[in-house]
């Protein structure tokens, strides 16, 4: 049985290559690959007398399964969570799987196979450079778009259509990116080591071939994916590569760095960070909504820091209990943008903790191994007639490249993970998990440089350090004992109260008591004021609610106009009235509150309430710091307001005074639109519309507006550009489609017309209109026939349109 067991964990890793996709593409079969997966570990126990090798790396990883297992237990949603614990199960397996495959552990008289690590370790690292450049290749075939580089869509958009329904997922291209730049750094050093000639590097022609082919495909892909957080943290990743490989290298720091210093420069430091942390449209600035997103993460953290929100929910409770503003309208943010947030978000403050030991632990089990590079690393041969083996097998010294790779690319992960986790709780983690693996099978190959052996020799001290540290945290926690408890209850509390908002239920009772516990232990414990506020005003008690929250209005006052703000952009106004209301209330002398009062009465068209909220606001001139509302959008507002009142003059004069104060692409559309339809001007409506192009580049509206004034002003050619820039911005605005129909007509081309009138009719199949200037289009070219069931799908859609009725009877 021993030698059947020893067989089976000798391919351990095959077996793996087997299991792990079903944890990491969840299907009905992941439960139980799951509850294999301890089986391989006794497998082994059998078979070697041990169930792995120990490295520096078991305790941090240890304690991620601890706290991944309680946030599985206070997750809202235990099958969602389910499926993040089935992505860090298999990472966790594969580390294991490749330690004790390159370094098997034995308890017997047999020693390990001669070498044997050495070639592992080269054929582990191979296949991860291999699978990068083989993904970099398929790449076309499975992202859906690439929209970074301008193309909307695939790259290959017929090989895609084909294969999209037979692939279990796709892939991003911010993940794309991540890989490839984690890859690149161990193929980089690979080949630098072969160039250089180090021991143990047989076939170095070939190697270097093959090398750089995948190093020039992999750069090319990660050019195309332009994940501009991961090409950032590539540049000082490839230098510590170059200057670990060769001192001389570091010549390139003081060039590199003066060329980043004139970029920023040169485009402006407000650029630089917009473009790095983008995620989507914003008020004030692209970099807004990545901050948001990780406000809203510390307020999570802050409201449960004992146990986080629950494994992998912060896609679930983050848009239902924390309200976006700026990313209201995005697509669902699946994580928190930050791989210590998101650790927390998932674990609680000692999951940030357990990465963070775990990054370090890695980190320095690496330095060590490089730092007894120059002596070689020893692999014991058959013992002697003394019976002590020799020391004449050295297999480390031409791998010196795989501990400098490996730390490239863990400094790539660390520092691309400060602004996204596109390697952390997604599917490439398991990347991560297998270059870890490899740090692990390095450290186990040469136990020297084992933290493990570093307490071994030095076991008082470590004692010693070990008891002062947990003296150190008892006196920490007797001295804070009321805040302790405090945020217990709270964080109780706030677990409850997040799976009734998800369920959306009744608030429980039982919430209000934790709640109000926390902060008769601790009354500087605001964050619990908010909550037990929030859970007051969800149970209906909105007395009990203001009570609590007038014990600081101001931070009360604040959250209320967020959550206001998200009512408004996502055009829920009567909610959006109900919480400015209440801030005001809290806070009478706050002027976002009026604000957004003042936007609300604008849009239901109440002209006098909105102008004096807007007046109260600008008297007040206290604007919350990151709202919506300033000075600027109060003029703004009042501008519009003034415009659909067609009051041209007054509209223009308080949206030109918005924009000397702050430039809004939105006010400097609204001035073009004045200047074409109220005030004919159209080389004003031009310049205004230029400068809203200008501000924001990437949305089709000013486009589209551009277009209507060089259609008027008799330069179709030029409206043209402006709507095919509009529709290839956005491919299924029926409007952009409709004028660049609008455009060919002009230009005397109404085949071209035809087409983009027929696609805006499938995007807006309920627009009459578009149908009836498709049949204006067919019956100018006499096609009868063609115009009559184009009138007639109009009267279909808008049975009263007398237009349509009109041009049917026309029609001979």
């Amino acid at each position: 049985m021993r030698a059947v067991a020893r067989r089976v964990a000798d391919h351990e890793l095959w077996l793996l290559a087997v299991l792990l996709p079903g944890l990491i593409l969840p299907n009905p079969l992941s439960p139980g690959i799951a509850l294999a997966l301890p089986v391989l570990w006794l497998v082994r126990w059998v078979g070697r007398g041990t169930c792995t090798r120990r490295t520096s790396l078991d305790g941090p990883i240890l304690f991620l399964l601890l706290l991944m297992a309680l946030g599985l237990g206070v997750s809202p949603d235990r099958a969602w969570s389910l499926n993040a614990l089935y992505l860090h199960l298999a990472g966790v397996a594969l580390y294991s799987g490749l330690v004790n495959w390159i370094a098997p552990a034995y308890r017997g008289p047999e020693p390990p196979p001669v070498g044997a690590p050495g070639r592992r370790i080269v054929g582990a690292a191979g296949l991860l450079v291999a699978g990068g450049a083989a993904l970099a290749l398929v790449s076309p075939l499975l992202v859906p778009n690439w929209g970074k580089i301008g193309i909307n869509g695939p790259l290959l958009p017929e090989a895609f259509a084909i294969l999209e329904p037979r692939l279990p997922d796709t892939i991003q291209t911010n993940t794309l990116g991540t890989v490839m730049a984690m890859l690149i750094c161990l193929a980089a050093a690979w080949l630098l080591a072969v160039e250089r000639g180090q021991p143990g590097a047989r076939y170095r022609p070939v190697q270097a071939s093959a090398l750089a082919i995948a190093l020039v495909v992999m750069g090319i892909v990660s050019v195309l994916a332009w994940s501009r957080g991961a090409l950032v943290a590539l540049v000082p990743a490839l230098l510590l590569v170059l200057a670990l490989t060769d001192w001389r290298f570091l010549g390139a720091v003081p060039l590199v760095t003066l060329l980043g210093v004139g970029l920023v420069g040169w485009l402006g430091p407000q650029r630089v960070v917009d473009q790095i942390l983008s995620s989507g449209p914003a008020y004030h600035g692209v970099a807004a909504t990545r901050l948001e997103i990780w406000d809203r993460a510390w307020r999570l953290l802050v409201d449960v820091p004992y146990t986080g929100a629950g494994l992998g929910t912060f896609e679930l409770v983050v848009p239902a209990r924390y309200a976006y503003v700026l990313n209201a309208l995005t697509d669902p943010q699946v994580h928190a943008h930050n791989i210590f947030l998101q650790a927390g978000v998932d674990c609680g403050v000692l999951g940030i903790v357990a990465l963070a030991w775990l990054l370090l632990a890695a980190l320095v089990s690496l330095a060590r191994t490089l730092r007894a590079r120059s002596g070689g690393w020893q692999q014991p041969t058959q013992p002697t007639q003394s019976g002590l083996p020799a020391r004449s097998q050295t297999w480390g010294r031409g791998l010196d490249w795989v501990a400098v790779g490996l730390l490239g690319a863990l400094v790539v992960f660390v520092l691309h993970g400060q602004v996204d986790c596109a390697a952390w709780t997604l599917k490439p983690e398991i990347v991560f998990w297998a270059l870890l693996g490899l740090v692990g099978g390095l450290e186990a190959a040469h136990p020297r440089s084992s933290l493990w052996s570093l307490v071994t020799r030095h076991r008082r001290l470590a004692w010693v350090v070990g008891g002062l540290v947990a003296l150190a945290g008892l006196v920490l926690a007797g001295l804070s004992l009321p805040a302790g408890v405090s945020l217990a209850y709270a964080n109780r509390g706030n677990l409850a109260l997040n799976q009734a908002i998800l369920a959306a239920s009744p608030t429980p009772p039982a919430v209000l008591a934790d709640l109000q516990e926390a902060t008769a232990w601790w009354g500087d414990n605001q964050a619990a004021r908010l909550a037990l506020g929030l859970a007051y005003e969800r149970a209906g008690q909105e007395a009990a609610a203001l009570a609590t929250w007038r014990d600081l209005p101001g931070a009360a006052a604040a959250w209320l106009v967020i959550e206001g703000d998200s009512g408004f952009v996502q055009r829920r106004y009567e909610e959006a009235q109900r919480r400015y209301l209440l801030a005001a209330t809290l806070d009478p002398g706050g002027s976002s509150a009026q604000y957004g009062l003042a936007e609300v009465y604008r849009v239901w068209g109440a002209r006098q309430q909105a102008l004096a909220a807007y007046e109260q606001a600008k008297t007040l001139a206290n604007f919350q710091p990151g709202g919506r509302g300033d000075l600027a959008g109060c003029y703004f507002g009042i501008g519009q307001v003034y415009a659909q009142d067609e009051d041209w003059p007054a509209a223009v004069w308080q949206l030109k005074a918005g924009l000397k104060l702050r430039p809004d692409e939105a006010a400097c559309r609204t001035l073009g639109d004045i200047y074409h339809h109220g005030l004919p001007d159209l080389a004003q409506a031009e310049f205004y519309l230029l400068q809203a192009i200008a501000l924001r580049p990437d949305r089709p509206y000013a486009y589209e507006q551009l277009g209507d004034v060089y259609l008027d002003g008799g330069r179709p050619d030029e409206a043209r550009m402006q709507f095919e820039t509009a529709v290839a911005l956005a491919p299924a605005d029926a409007a952009a489609h409709a004028g660049l129909a609008r455009a060919y007509l002009a230009l005397g081309r109404p085949d071209p017309a035809i087409r983009e009138y027929e696609t805006a009719t499938r995007l807006s199949p309920a627009n009459p209109w578009l149908l009836i200037s498709l049949g204006d289009v067919y019956r100018d070219l006499g096609r009868h026939a063609e115009a009559r069931a184009a009138y007639e799908r109009a009267l279909a859609v808008d049975p009263g349109n007398q237009g349509a009725q009109r041009r049917i009877e026309a029609l001979p």
